[in-house]
């Protein structure tokens, strides 16, 4: 989203609803989220639109609907002025330029362009799934993937949690890691800082009655006689619960 005046931040932000891990129908479907502070939405770009666009940093924000945090960043040799929410990443400061598409310049920190433009080995951040999808991964606080390989038309890239993923060489990322890298030492200091974020309590399953879940009852403390389970039965651990993603990277080749 863009504004063309003063008051641009006012346009930037909205009014965030919280759902309280309930669907359509109010049933709760993720449990033990709810309550937490008021929050609003910033309209981050994910796209980076423009090929040969400079921005300029104006100032830095904190998000509390993610862990990074974001800078504000006007467009530079352009009437009238644009401003736009990005992702920080590391070793930015207020008054650096950040560029849209491949530059030759040595300083490739905010830079913005196609996988293909970067060497292997780069460290990059705000990945594209597909060519023109917007940026999907890698945009949590600290976090950066590595180009392992390049082949034809494609590039094998190691995620932040280790997994290898083909992408297209035509799929966007921002060159760098993302900043706020500190935020795993934050402490928490009283329970009410959790539920400033909308996080309930968690009880265990071997402290419920049986009835209400498969680790309840047992005569004193119990350690839940079972391999450990959700509360309808489904394994936690030792079986992979992500999907396939499906990537036909030789549509793009």
């Amino acid at each position: 989203m863009v504004l063309r005046s003063s008051s641009f931040l006012k346009f930037l932000k909205k009014g965030k609803i919280s759902t309280g891990g309930r669907n359509n129908t109010g049933k709760i479907t993720c449990w033990h989220r709810g309550g937490g502070h008021k929050r609003k939405f910033r309209f981050v770009d994910f796209f980076r639109v423009g090929d040969g666009v400079s921005f300029q940093v104006e100032s830095f924000h904190y998000d509390p609907n993610r862990s990074a945090s974001l800078i504000l960043v006007s467009t530079i040799f352009q009437t009238p002025q644009l401003y736009f929410f990005y992702i920080i990443p590391q070793n930015i400061s207020i008054g650096s330029t950040l560029y849209n598409g491949f530059s030759h310049s040595s300083d490739f920190i905010g830079i913005c362009c196609f996988i293909h433009h970067f060497p292997v080995g780069s460290y990059i951040h705000n990945l594209e799934i597909f060519p023109g999808s917007g940026f999907k991964l890698v945009r949590s606080a600290g976090t950066s993937a590595v180009i392992v390989e390049k082949y034809s038309g494609s590039c094998l890239v190691r995620l932040p949690s280790g997994f290898l993923m083909l992408l297209s060489l035509f799929c966007k990322a921002s060159f760098g890691t993302v900043g706020n890298e500190f935020n795993h030492h934050r402490r928490f200091y009283k329970a009410g800082q959790s539920r400033w974020l909308g996080r309930r309590p968690v009880v265990r399953g071997v402290a419920i009655n049986p009835v209400d879940h498969p680790h309840g009852g047992g005569e004193g403390k119990s350690s839940g006689g079972r391999i450990s389970v959700t509360p309808w039965g489904r394994y936690t651990k030792g079986i992979k619960t992500r999907k396939s993603l499906n990537i036909h990277y030789y549509d793009y080749l």
